[in-house]
């Protein structure tokens, strides 16, 4: 194309060229006839001639170089093979050729663009998919030492408690990793809540049979496991159930935590509620022949009306204490409601003769006989008449009558008094639940008899839950019969779902995570794990031991370290998710060109062109691996431009306030104006008397007002010296007058200038004194109130 071009170029200028000459001769022609008929100046048009052969002579130089180079330009058409003649058409084709090789080239590019664009998306998304990966694997590597970390930790505690081995622990492990994917609560916990058992006294058995059914307890009312079975073993430990076996402790602990969260469910107690009611009336429930149900039954309506399970557990300690052992007020009360204590009382065969002579020998001083003693044998052996205390007092009194000398009324009274209460004392036991059953319907609306029974703290409480017979029972017969499997059946019910789905994951990633511990631990007997830990521990501790010297450099290594990795990440960052992948799309564009030159060639046969374009693609592939190049240190460029872009913004402040080549000393004199004593004078006004205020033109000293003030002033003296005034005036009637007296000016100063007025030194005004200076005494004390 550009021989082409050039040979067109030089056919134009070669035409162009031969134009000129012919017109060249025609002027000398015209010249040289002007000259020969005389028409004219005749050195003119000599000139004139000279100037056209001159003009000829260079024409002729200028169509010779044209020609020459019309003549180069079709040796080179020719060189190419494309005959002069057919230049025009070879230019033309040659175009078109070049068009279509452009079109694809920009077809090629905009290929290469969106194949360079998504293998950068593909990029950033490995890059941060990698860098989330990276993440996750530390976090979770942090985590598996975390759990393991625990699991090991209440593994042995447990193992230490039970004084057991690790093949003795062995099912208790198995118990905890099972539970953690079965239920909500992970191995870990599992193995604390099996560790608090065994802190209660129970042994391998009793503690594998009670977790599953506190674990259900647990889940059921929102407890934690450890909470969940402190709980349950208060309740099976108060009620002294049977747990000789890991089957009778289970079944304890189901019927526990069936009646618990089944009472839970009907009266809405709280595990709390539940727990105080079982710590203040579990035992007493128990010696009372009180079933469990009722108690649950007695807090439940004592919830319904808000009153706490602590406060209720108080409540029924009290109704058990007077089943046992009621006052004497009590039992009249008793049997003003129609009710006779005795009834529910069970009395042995025969009371013992000598417990009761002993007790009154030391309690009266009284010595009873033999005959004595035989005859209340005879009534202690009744058993008609002891097991009705209207019968048994009055044969007692009777008999110490008899007996005792000078029938001391006194005496017999109280003797006979302490056989009634060594009667009462040995009754064999008491029907509580009979007792209660028939007193619920003496309470409803009898507040005097609950106080007479209770007393006045306790006997609302009571007449609460004991006068509504009906809800008191339906409470007592829900949980005595409708509650069996009715734990696991809620805690299956809370685990259904997702959210259930979501725990038993939870267990198993935990579970995973101990697994992992355990298989690099050796089962947890102290594996390679372990060893590497104490070894790591050991080098810590021996650097934390080194010179302070030595602590210092490493962690300066360390901090570097730091930064060195942080850099590199960037790198990383800025390398491989972006600017490498430009590289990639050039080396891409760097081949099209190369294909493009080819087709170029094939479409203008010209061997040339091919030539180019190979120039051209090796061009590329250098600028892309520059690019290349350049993408990888852009972050230590960047971090280097930072710096030199700072230090030259602190040498530029440094010259901009004028410090340049001065001492940090001389920075400070220069900033204070002056030195330290320099600035105590400025401050303080004393150690200078040649300092003086600054006085404006309006300015009247003295007074401490500003304005425009005139006062006379007066001043005699001498002045000597020359000053020179040059004035330019414009003309005027007075124009020589003025010129005059103000040429030249001339005055002389000798002595000492008087002065008076407002704003001189002197004392002709009342406020001209100043104030002398201070001394420079150094007081710092200062005084004032507000």
């Amino acid at each position: 194309m550009t021989a082409i071009d050039r040979f067109g170029a030089a056919k134009d200028g070669f035409s162009s060229a031969r134009t000129k000459f012919r017109e060249a001769q025609v002027a000398v022609e015209k010249a040289a006839v002007a000259m020969k008929r005389g028409q004219g100046d005749a050195d003119a048009l000599a000139r004139s001639y000279e100037k056209a052969q001159a003009a000829v002579s260079r024409a002729s130089a200028a169509f010779e170089r044209q020609r020459s180079a019309f003549v180069g330009a079709k040796r080179g058409l020719e060189e190419f093979g494309v005959p002069v003649n057919r230049a025009v058409s070879q230019q033309e084709k040659l175009r078109a050729a070049v068009d279509r090789t452009n079109a694809a080239l920009d077809r090629q590019a905009a290929k290469s663009e969106r194949s360079a664009n998504r293998r950068q998306m593909i990029s950033n998304a490995a890059g941060l998919a990698g860098g989330f990966l990276a993440h996750e694997a530390k976090h979770g590597a942090g985590a598996v030492l975390h759990t393991y970390r625990e699991f090991d930790k209440e593994r042995r505690f447990g193992k230490a408690v039970m004084g057991l081995s690790d093949a003795e622990q062995a099912p208790l492990v198995a118990q905890a990793i099972h539970m953690g994917a079965k239920t909500k609560y992970n191995d870990v916990q599992v193995l604390e809540a099996q560790r608090e058992l065994a802190a209660r006294g129970l042994n391998k058995n009793q503690v594998m049979g009670m977790m599953e059914p506190a674990a259900a307890l647990g889940m059921s009312m929102d407890l934690t496991l450890p909470d969940a079975v402190k709980q349950m073993e208060g309740a099976i430990f108060g009620f002294r159930k049977d747990t000789s076996t890991q089957e009778a402790a289970l079944a304890a602990a189901r019927q526990t935590a069936d009646y618990q969260v089944k009472a839970a469910k009907v009266t809405g107690m709280t595990p709390e509620d539940i727990s105080q009611l079982y710590k203040f009336g579990a035992t007493p429930a128990r010696l009372a022949g009180i079933s469990e149900a009722s108690l649950l039954g007695f807090g439940g309506v004592l919830k319904k009306a808000n009153i706490r399970g602590d406060e209720a557990g108080t409540a029924f300690r009290a109704l058990t204490a007077m089943t046992q052992a009621p006052t004497a007020g009590a039992k009249t009360a008793l049997l003003a409601a129609g009710m006779d204590y005795k009834n529910y009382q069970t009395m042995r065969d025969h009371l013992d003769v000598d417990p009761f002579a002993a007790d009154v020998a030391a309690r009266y001083g009284v010595k009873l006989n033999g005959e004595t003693k035989a005859g209340l044998g005879k009534i202690f052996s009744n058993k008609d008449v002891i097991a009705d205390p209207a019968k048994f007092g009055p044969a007692v009194t009777s008999l110490l009558r008899d007996s005792l000398e000078g029938n001391d009324a006194k005496s017999l009274k109280s003797i006979a008094g302490a056989a009634q209460r060594y009667r009462n004392a040995s009754v064999q036991s008491v029907d509580a639940n009979a007792l209660i059953k028939d007193l619920m319907p003496k309470l409803a609306g009898n507040l005097p008899l609950a106080n007479a029974l209770f007393g006045s703290k306790q006997g609302g409480r009571i007449a609460t839950a004991l006068s509504d017979e009906g809800t008191l029972r339906h409470v007592i017969e829900e949980i005595e019969k409708n509650s069996s499997g009715y734990s696991e059946k809620i805690a299956g019910e809370r685990m259904s779902g997702f959210d259930g789905a979501v725990s038993r994951l939870e267990g198993s990633i935990k579970n995973l995570e101990t697994a992992i511990g355990r298989a690099f631990d050796k089962g947890g007997e102290g594996g390679p794990l372990t060893w590497a830990t104490d070894m790591l521990g050991k080098g810590v501790q021996g650097a934390a031991e080194l010179p302070p010297w030595a602590v210092g450099a490493g962690a300066a290594a360390a901090a570097g370290g730091g930064i060195y990795g942080g850099v590199k990440f960037a790198q990383t960052i800025f390398g491989g998710f972006g600017l490498s992948s430009s590289a990639i799309a050039l080396d891409g564009s760097a081949a099209a060109l190369t294909a493009a030159a080819a087709e170029l060639s094939a479409a203008a046969g010209v061997g040339a062109a091919a030539k180019g374009a190979a120039t051209t693609a090796a061009a590329g592939g250098l600028g892309s691996a520059i690019w290349t190049a350049g993408a990888a240190a852009a972050p230590w460029v960047a971090g280097a431009a930072g710096i030199a872009g700072g230090l030259y913004a602190m040498h530029k402040s440094v010259e901009d306030a004028g410090y340049s080549g001065l001492t940090s000393g001389e920075r400070l004199r220069l900033q204070r104006g002056g030195s330290m004593r320099d600035v105590y004078r400025r401050a303080f006004g004393y150690g200078d008397n040649t300092l003086a205020p600054e006085l404006s033109q309006t300015m009247t000293y003295g007074t401490g007002v500003a304005g425009d003030q005139s006062k006379p002033v007066n001043v005699s003296g001498e002045v000597s010296g020359e000053v020179t005034v040059k004035n330019i005036v414009e003309p005027g009637s007075t124009l020589l007058q003025v010129v005059q007296q103000v040429q030249q000016l001339s005055a002389q100063v000798r002595g000492s200038l008087n002065s008076s007025g407002p704003g001189s030194l002197g004392h002709s005004s009342p406020d001209a004194s100043a104030p002398a200076p201070r001394p420079a005494l150094g007081s710092g004390g200062a005084s004032g109130s507000w």
